[in-house]
């Protein structure tokens, strides 16, 4: 039988001072909800996104949305 090690306690490096959450129209989901994909290059040479196509940054495939 395997045993399980007991959870390690760290302190934490940041807190939290203030968070805001709100809810969305339906207008307002369906505006944000759709992209175009408008060009059929998918990155430039240095293989960033490019605007307008598959992987462009405002659709979200990366960490951050734009």
């Amino acid at each position: 039988m395997a045993t399980k090690n007991p959870l390690e306690y760290r302190t934490p490096s940041s807190y939290i001072d203030n968070l805001s959450l709100r809810i969305f129209t339906n207008e307002e989901i369906l505006s944000s909800s759709c992209k175009e994909i408008c060009n059929p290059q998918t990155f430039d040479q240095l293989m960033h996104p490019v605007e307008g196509g598959l992987y462009d940054p405002a659709m979200g495939i990366q960490l951050i949305c734009e």
